[in-house]
């Protein structure tokens, strides 16, 4: 799953964003002062954030509070339209650059194709103890033989 951190990071932005934004709207529904440090950060922040939808509503954001501010609602729904449309973007990309890496041809190492070679080539190390008084441990060599019939291995197909 390597498109699970982008779209973790993308979701975590916009929420922060949405957070700061429905916050703004909250200090304005409650008429809370707008004098305090935090409040005037607040407003900043948010402002700047609002700022690019003002040319779909035809007013700055208001620095007002007892009211609910249109700019910043459309603010909000833009921001969130913003989010989904990035979170499809990246699952889709994700998908497409796994689709074109798992149609990469891909060199095996040597030791996997030693493994993948024809039977008849591998050859096997088997220990065997022998019996507990002595510790003595014994090595036995096998070959693996070829088990396709004669037909088969000349290439002439199956029987």
């Amino acid at each position: 799953m390597k498109t699970a951190l982008p779209l973790f990071v993308v979701a975590l932005c916009f929420l922060v964003i949405e957070a700061l934004l429905v916050l703004r709207i909250w200090a304005q529904a409650t008429a809370e002062p707008i004098d305090t440090n935090e409040m005037v950060r607040l407003f900043t922040v948010t402002d700047d954030l609002a700022e690019p939808f003002q040319a779909l509503t035809g007013e700055p954001p208001l620095r007002t509070t007892g009211v609910i501010d249109f700019t910043v609602l459309v603010a909000i729904e833009g921001y969130f339209i913003a989010m989904l449309v990035l979170i499809f973007i990246t699952f889709v990309l994700g998908r497409i650059l796994g689709f074109f890496a798992s149609r990469r041809p891909r060199k095996l190492p040597a030791f996997v194709q030693a493994l993948e070679a024809p039977r008849s080539g591998r050859q096997a190390w088997q220990p065997l103890t022998a019996s507990q008084r002595s510790g003595k441990r014994f090595y036995v060599s096998f070959n693996l033989r070829d088990e396709r019939t004669a037909h088969t291995k000349a290439g002439l197909g199956p029987v």
